[in-house]
């Protein structure tokens, strides 16, 4: 990640903005938005500096400071929500900092150029030329794919040759995928093909036959497991302690993505028994030994950010009498390491399209949270502290259940 020196920021306040900086006043709402676009424009890096933008909360437009804009807890908490709200897809890689220059302190925001460009932001691409900021041209969108292609890539946009985009269901795109992922004034504008539309989202490639990529085949390919055999998830009842005891429930999750978590959602359902209790006080009380949520949250995860290259497992959910597992193939990546797994504000994306893609699809709803989210419902329902169970090969959540309270 680039770390900007004091002497670059102070350049950066002293000249006219260009395609990698941006200044503001102060920050608030609106200003939220404009920086989320300026954020979204530094991640595509239109013009290909391969360098990382930067944004200067409390500097005026002439680069001097603004004296009423105090940096403070919550302004550095809004501006880091802009890599984790979901509202740029796929997520940028993207720091904040409060930094003192020359007596006054200023919040930085510094952005790395996408390695799986473009990214958009409330439905729109977001480039950047000069200090104009504007929303991508149907060419712009042409150069951005082919960015893509000679760049270094994740995981998720390798290419499954076995799957072109005559494999796609072209209907749930149309109907479902693509209204979510593009504003309605880009769709109207009518300028692009199905292969340019499924071209900017990553879900196939540029080049002719138009592979699909793998986050393009787990998302809307009817079948994954056809081009990618570990695609699926494996769901055990098991009533003991150990894979030694008897099975009373299994299935399999597959499909595309959202189907095979609606398949293992309704499992997680069926076997989340709440109890109800009136006590001496005939006052309601519900208890369940486990919440829910926090295991979809944990599921969903382990969707995003397993290892789908190179191996066929595939994911595990196994209910024992006194716990439950969720098995996830691959262990951490990028900044995430054995040390540090599940530490707040760490992350590393294996896989960014496919973190677009489930966001798209309404499975997910933020980024980077969905460990803290369950570690605190867990909390609130009375769990013990959930374990992980971290290797380099794989990730185990392990959740034990709460004690009835009465």
């Amino acid at each position: 990640m680039t770390r900007y020196t004091d002497d670059e920021l102070r350049a950066i306040l002293t000249y006219t903005e260009s395609d990698r900086t941006e200044r503001k006043q102060t920050w608030n709402r609106e200003i939220g938005k404009k920086a989320r676009q300026a954020v979204c424009a530094f991640a595509n890096d239109l013009p290909e500096t391969k360098e990382a933008g930067v944004l200067i909360v409390g500097a005026k437009d002439d680069g001097t400071p603004n004296l009423d804009f105090v940096v403070d807890d919550q302004v550095l908490l809004s501006m880091s929500d802009m890599r984790t709200d979901g509202q740029i897809v796929p997520p940028p890689s993207l720091y904040v900092e409060a930094r003192e220059l020359d007596g006054h302190t200023y919040a930085i925001a510094v952005v790395e150029p996408s390695d799986s460009p473009p990214v958009r932001y409330d439905g729109r691409i977001w480039i950047r030329i000069g200090p104009r900021r504007s929303i991508a041209t149907a060419q712009d969108e042409r150069i951005l794919n082919e960015k893509r292609r000679h760049g270094d890539q994740p995981d998720d946009l390798r290419a499954i040759s076995t799957a072109t985009w005559k494999d796609i269901n072209l209907v749930r795109f149309q109907l479902q995928y693509l209204p979510k992922a593009f504003a309605k004034s880009v769709l109207d504008a009518n300028e692009r093909t199905d292969i340019q539309r499924l071209t900017a989202l990553r879900i196939v490639e540029m080049a002719s036959p138009h592979a699909c990529t793998l986050a393009g085949c787990l998302a809307l390919v009817d079948d994954a497991t056809w081009h990618i055999p570990g695609a699926y998830i494996q769901w055990l009842r098991i009533d003991g302690d150990s894979l030694a005891d008897p099975k009373i429930d299994e299935a399999r999750g597959s499909g595309h993505i959202e189907q095979a978590i609606q398949i293992i959602d309704a499992k997680l359902a069926a076997y989340t028994i709440t109890e109800v209790d009136y006590g001496k006080t005939f006052k309601e009380r519900r208890f369940s030994p486990y919440p829910i949520e926090a295991l979809k949250e944990l599921l969903r995860n382990a969707v995003m950010h397993r290892n789908y290259i190179g191996g066929n497992a595939p994911i595990h959910v196994y209910w024992y009498n006194d716990r439950i597992e969720i098995s996830s193939p691959g262990g951490p990546y990028g900044d995430v390491t054995e040390a540090n797994f599940g530490q707040p504000g760490i992350t590393g994306y294996r896989n960014p399209t496919l973190a677009d893609a489930m966001k798209v699809l309404g499975l997910v709803q933020r980024f980077g949270s969905g460990i803290a989210i369950a570690r605190k419902l867990c909390a609130e329902n009375g769990n013990p502290p959930i374990d992980f169970n971290v290797s380099q090969t794989q990730v185990v959540a392990i959740i034990r259940p709460a004690q009835r309270p009465w």
